[in-house]
C-alpha cells in the first residue's frame, strides 16, 4: 500500500516527535519518532519530493528505516500497566484489532472510511517489508504493534489503556456490517441514526 501524503511532523518537548502518514483511502498512521528520525524523515522528503511516495517501493523502504528509529524507550507503555494488562492486550485486543483491519483492507477504498464513524481508527499497513497495526483517534495513537512479516509474531510497541477499548467490539460489528451491507442511499439514514444513537447510549443497533 503506498503513501498518499505526509500530513505533518509534530515536535513535542525534548526528543519526542510524531509523524502522520495519510493513505489514499483516508486512514492514517500516527508514528512516534526520535528527534533524529523526524529530522531525517523531513530532510529525505524535502530532497526526494513527496510525490515520489505514491509508487516508489524504494522510497517506502527508506521511510520505513527512518520511522523505525524509536524514541529512547523501545516500548511506549502507559505507566501502571501490569504484565497481566499486556497479556490481555496481546491475547484479546490485538486479535480483534487485526480482524477489523483485515476486513477493512479487503473493502473497496470508498467503504473504509465508514468504519471510522464510531471514532476508532484501525489501520494495518505494510511499510518496507514490516507490518504495522494501529488503533487511534484522529490525532492520537492508543495502540501500535509491529511484526517483520506475515506469519511472524506481533510485538506491541505502544499501549495506552482507556475508554477507546470499549469501542473495539462495536467497531468490529460496524466493520462487519459495512463489509456485508455497505452504506447505500437506501440505508444511509438508518445508518446515521444508528451512529448517533450509539454516541448517546453506547448501544449499536444497525439497520
Amino acid at each position: 500500500k503506498g503513501f498518499a501524503i505526509i500530513a505533518g511532523l509534530a515536535f513535542g518537548a525534548g526528543s519526542a516527535a510524531s509523524a502522520v502518514l495519510t493513505f489514499a483511502e483516508g486512514d492514517s498512521l500516527i508514528l512516534d519518532l526520535s528527534l533524529s528520525g523526524a529530522l531525517g524523515l523531513f530532510t529525505y522528503l524535502t530532497i526526494s519530493g513527496i510525490s515520489a511516495l505514491r509508487h516508489s517501493h524504494r522510497t517506502q523502504a527508506r521511510i520505513a528505516g527512518l520511522l523505525h528509529r524509536p524514541k529512547r524507550a523501545e516500548q511506549i507503555i502507559q505507566r501502571g500497566t501490569t504484565a497481566s494488562d499486556m497479556t490481555i492486550a496481546q491475547q484479546k485486543l490485538l486479535p480483534q484489532l487485526e480482524t477489523i483491519a483485515t476486513m477493512k483492507n479487503l473493502m473497496p477504498a470508498d467503504r473504509r472510511l465508514w468504519c471510522n464513524r464510531l471514532g476508532l481508527y484501525v489501520q494495518h499497513a505494510e511499510v518496507g517489508g514490516q507490518e504495522i497495526l494501529q488503533a487511534s483517534s484522529e490525532s492520537q495513537a492508543y495502540f501500535r504493534a509491529r511484526r517483520p512479516g506475515r506469519g511472524q509474531s506481533w510485538r506491541i510497541e505502544k499501549y495506552t489503556q482507556g475508554d477507546w477499548e470499549q469501542l473495539i467490539g462495536p467497531t468490529r460489528d460496524l466493520t462487519t456490517w459495512i463489509a456485508v451491507q455497505g452504506v447505500t442511499p437506501e440505508n444511509q439514514t438508518g445508518f446515521d441514526e444508528a451512529i448517533a444513537n450509539f454516541k448517546r447510549t453506547g448501544k449499536l443497533n444497525l439497520p
